[in-house]
């Protein structure tokens, strides 16, 4: 909270360098149409809402009140809502990197902090006595404390995320990317880590306003930098591979660092097998999207007449918005090839440059030998058709 013109003038810098953020966020998500950046645009969004309240607070503090009141203000936490709510999305957006939806005991104890800290601040706002000021004689509630734990807990799994990402990637500018991501987390657990030992020892008080401002800046260089890398998870990719609905392989990745058990062609077929037998059988409108396995996840996207699946660790909520996006792109680009079924080798040779945009955790310049096309059996049966 800003107590001086210094840390006014701090926060209206920060205000404006957020809304710049925020412009470019909107801008990128306009242009390339990548969904999971709407994350950080309601992420920078509500931390302008947080800056304009702190702001106001100010105002009325030094204009409307004396000295001796500025204790008692009762509305003096407002502000930390939005930032809060902000901090939840950041949770949030990592657990969708993790997996398909938020793991039940971590996520209900985020929540339990974050919501003591909102019940402790209404009651002392609503049922303690004073319209605009809390009793001089009650206690003070300890919401810094609740509100710095809640804020340690969620954003050291943020910061071991994006470790994981950093230390599984073997393409240096991932790495560097999951570093930065990592570094700018890991400075704001250490002055969390320090305000809730200040607030049990009576430490010297710090404003650490300015270094979340700079791990904020850090993340948002590497979104507006590199936006495809909000698809980025911290999970093997085993397979990715494109086939058409009637089961014919168009499009593969070949990673190499991981052994092949079985041809694409023959996964192309299979998948788009299931996935057709499964709408028919069913009588459903959807195809099938998931299939977990002990230590693989299979996850199936269908747009049209075209099929995209992934073989990986597990299925999370990223890695499908990532392969939405690929089919898609895909089938765009190819539009034509695919109506017609030409599939033809030298047909998709720019589609390298549609995995590295869309899969920035699969490092296609290292780790993958693109092969595009069918063999020559199954393009002349192509032809044939």
């Amino acid at each position: 909270m800003a107590e001086s013109l210094t840390e006014v003038m701090v926060k209206v810098v920060q205000i404006i360098i957020v809304c710049i953020i925020l412009i470019a966020f909107m801008y990128r998500k306009r242009r390339i149409n990548i969904q999971p950046l709407n994350w950080f645009i309601w992420i920078f969004a509500l931390l302008i809402v947080q800056g304009i309240i702190e702001l106001i607070i100010y105002f009325i503090k030094t204009q409307l009140l004396t000295p001796e009141e500025y204790p008692y203000f009762k509305y003096n936490e407002l502000h930390n809502i939005p930032y809060g709510f902000a901090v939840l999305l950041i949770f949030l957006f990592s657990e969708s990197l993790q997996s398909k939806q938020p793991h039940p005991i971590r996520f209900g104890v985020v929540i339990a902090f974050w919501g003591s800290y909102i019940s402790l601040m209404f009651y002392e706002i609503w049922l303690v006595d004073g319209l605009v000021f809390s009793d001089k004689t009650a206690p003070q509630q300890p919401f810094n404390t609740l509100f710095d734990i809640y804020q340690l807990i969620a954003m050291s799994f943020v910061c071991f995320v994006f470790w994981k990402s950093f230390r599984m990637s073997r393409n240096d500018q991932n790495r560097l990317a999951a570093f930065l991501l990592f570094l700018s987390l890991l400075m704001i657990n250490i002055i969390l880590i320090y305000e809730i030992i200040e607030s049990f020892f009576g430490l010297k008080d710090i404003y650490g306003a300015i270094t979340f401002g700079i791990s904020f800046l850090i993340m948002a260089f590497v979104y507006i930098k590199y936006p495809y890398y909000v698809f980025s998870v911290p999970h093997n990719i085993y397979r990715l591979i494109i086939a058409s609905k009637n089961g014919l392989h168009l499009y593969s990745a070949d990673i190499n660092y991981f052994e092949e058990a079985t041809s694409d062609e023959l996964l192309a077929g299979g998948v788009s097998a299931i996935t057709s037998f499964m709408v028919e059988a069913l009588g459903s409108n959807t195809s099938l999207k998931y299939a977990v396995m002990a230590d693989r996840a299979l996850t199936v996207r269908r747009v049209d007449n075209i099929v995209g699946f992934i073989i990986a660790d597990k299925s999370t909520h990223m890695l499908s918005h990532a392969l939405d996006h690929f089919v898609r792109e895909f089938t765009q680009i190819y539009a034509y090839e695919i109506e017609h079924e030409i599939f033809k080798v030298t047909n998709f040779k720019d589609a390298a440059k549609i995995i590295f945009r869309c899969f920035p955790f699969v490092e296609a310049s290292d780790i993958i030998q693109i092969r595009v096309g069918m063999k020559e059996q199954i393009s002349k049966y192509a032809t044939a058709l």
